[in-house]
């Protein structure tokens, strides 16, 4: 059984496979006191410290990435299952989704042409996707920050 004191030695590294069919490399890695790390290989993750690669492996999406080794899946879910990092993947997925559905609500309010109840429809639908946005993006901050080894 590894344990994360042996994985501070030892980081897991991960090859997925993305939405493109291009291959990245992901490590894992929990320091003495337990925190854990993620980096990647990709563009995203090069720019902003963080990828939908990251979110989509801390969520436990990794046949979603590609990972079908058992023992891998195990190691993994052992090292990042229960962990802050797992908690700020599962927000930041779940507000993502939140910024989409309310895109896609402005994008129908704006097929309905120039009425009055169509403006109104369409502010208050900007207004939720912006409120969306905000949340993501602190939800982003707390998970770069997480993916990096930090606390709030």
């Amino acid at each position: 059984m590894l344990t994360t004191h042996d994985l501070a030695n030892r980081p897991l590294s991960l090859t997925i496979t993305d939405d493109d069919g291009g291959t990245e490399t992901v490590s894992v890695r929990a320091d003495a006191q337990g925190a854990v790390s993620m980096t990647c290989s990709c563009r995203r993750y090069a720019a902003e410290g963080w990828c939908r690669h990251l979110v989509d492996l801390a969520c436990m999406r990794l046949r979603d990435c590609g990972i079908t080794d058992p023992d891998v899946d195990a190691r993994f879910e052992e090292v990042v299952a229960g962990t802050p990092l797992e908690i700020a993947a599962n927000d930041i997925d779940y507000r993502l989704a939140c910024v989409s559905q309310q895109a896609e609500r402005v994008a129908q309010a704006l097929t309905a042409g120039p009425s009055r109840d169509a403006m109104e429809t369409l502010a208050v639908a900007a207004r939720d996707l912006a409120q969306a946005a905000e949340s993501a993006s602190d939800a982003l901050r707390r998970f770069t920050r997480r993916a990096a080894g930090g606390i709030d």
